[in-house]
């Protein structure tokens, strides 16, 4: 097996040994391919430099990035191998190509006589200024604007040295794009740590729901499957009891004989006011009792919420409520306290 071959989908094969194990952690796998394919990059322009001629070789150079080479090399294999965490094998990777091409640029700048001038320093600069986005990953604040001063102060340092009049030109141009890019990046790692908060709390509270109902994931589903039926064959109630365990099951019936008692009685009190509602209108007063919203209300009876609002209205008139202040499920239910007391 090669050694960064992709995995094979074979039984043979655990997600241990694989490189992208499909384990729910996108940010993980984010990680791991920008690591992968920035690595591959940065290898590919070392061998393009050291292979061909399109750049003139110097020894500093050739030792320096041969050096880089099996660095990064050695960071895949670490990976590769789970002694290192994806996370910080990346980290690392940011912070050697951020020397290395800071190390470039100041050498090109300060010896331009070796066949590089400055067409060579912006393009370095514009490398330094593609690992500001990508250290988002990272998912550490801090990072994208240590990147950012540290670029900075290197392009003040180089445009010094060299006096040059088109780097005093774009100076804040470069400034502007750089603390953007820091700007837009520290905004989209709260957003996605936000997200990374609720997905954990989600996460939280499904395991303590999978506890309480003592199942697992696919019976939770066909539980929800079974529960999204508006109405349910005996066929499939008993499917639906036979997902519980005994104690579950028993919390459960005597929640369900709890609340349809319930409603018996507040349908009771109502009836017993006797306000002349519709069929419609008294399916909807029961249900603000319930305490459901408007759209909720439509919703559950496939109605619009002008629908809704119009019955709402002709309840109020029925009840003989004048003030549009007054609330109307509080009115329902002190007139059906009142009518039970009777």
């Amino acid at each position: 097996m090669k050694l960064f071959s992709p995995p094979k989908r074979s039984k043979r094969i655990s997600k241990d040994k694989q490189w992208f194990p499909d384990n729910g952690d996108i940010i993980g796998r984010q990680q791991l391919f920008v690591f992968i394919y920035v690595s591959f990059g940065f290898l590919a322009g070392i061998a393009l430099y050291l292979l061909t001629n399109v750049i003139p070789h110097q020894t500093l150079f050739t030792v320096v990035h041969s050096l880089q080479a099996a660095y990064i090399i050695t960071l895949l294999v670490l990976c590769r191998q789970r002694i290192l965490k994806v996370r910080t094998a990346l980290l690392l990777l940011f912070i050697s190509i951020q020397v290395s091409l800071s190390l470039d640029t100041l050498h090109i700048t300060i010896a331009p006589e070796d066949g590089m001038g400055i067409p060579e320093v912006l393009g370095l600069f514009l490398l330094l200024s593609i690992l500001i986005p990508l250290s988002i990953t990272i998912y550490r604040r801090p990072l994208p604007y240590i990147l950012t001063a540290v670029t900075l102060g290197l392009y003040v340092a180089c445009t010094r040295i060299t006096r040059d009049a088109h780097m005093e030109m774009m100076q804040p141009l470069m400034f502007m794009s750089l603390i953007v890019l820091a700007l837009m990046g520290d905004k989209l790692m709260q957003v996605i740590n936000s997200l990374r908060r609720k997905e954990r709390e989600v996460s939280a509270k499904q395991k303590m729901l999978l506890e309480f109902l003592n199942m697992d994931e696919t019976e939770l589903l066909e539980l929800i499957k079974l529960f999204k039926n508006e109405t349910l064959s005996q066929k499939q109630s008993a499917r639906l009891l036979n997902l519980l365990d005994e104690q579950t099951r028993t919390m459960m019936l005597e929640a369900a004989v709890e609340v349809v008692e319930r409603r018996q009685r507040n349908a009771a009190a109502l009836d017993a006011l006797e306000l002349g509602l519709t069929a419609y209108e008294r399916k909807v007063a029961l249900m603000i009792v319930q305490e459901k919203t408007t759209p909720e209300i439509a919703a559950s009876l496939r109605k619009s919420v002008s629908a809704i609002t119009s019955a709402r209205t002709s309840i109020r008139t029925k009840l003989g409520i004048v003030t549009t202040g007054d609330d109307l499920r509080a009115t329902l239910l002190k007139r059906m306290e009142g009518n039970k007391k009777l």
